[in-house]
């Protein structure tokens, strides 16, 4: 009921070709439209120490516990018809009811 967004997540995959034995990495779907929700713990301005702005602000994702995501996977989140695009920094926190998925910014910088 509290899952009011929608995210897609997708996770790098390295695949070898039979034939030459050359790895390729891609992008492999884990869910696509699933319901969840997007949190911020704190909404700060920019960090402006060096010569480029750095965006700094922490988020999580609320998520259904059946669904497994993988450290290191690209998050798309569309809430009220915009889209933000996402990291995850690490493992979910796993509880019987929900996941939590700490969230970093994909693009770091203004």
């Amino acid at each position: 009921m509290l899952y009011s967004d929608r995210c897609t997540i997708t996770k790098a995959e390295t695949s070898e070709d039979p034939v030459t034995h050359r790895s390729s990495h891609e992008d492999a779907t884990v869910c696509s439209d699933y319901p969840c929700r997007l949190s911020f713990s704190s909404v700060q301005s920019t960090n402006n120490s060096g010569n480029a702005a750095k965006i700094v602000q922490e988020a999580k994702l609320f998520i259904a516990p059946e669904i497994s995501v993988p450290a290191g996977s690209r998050i798309v989140v569309i809430r009220d018809g915009r889209e933000s695009k996402w990291k995850c920094s690490g493992l979910p926190a796993q509880y019987s009811t929900h996941q939590e998925i700490a969230l970093e910014p994909e693009k770091t910088y203004a």
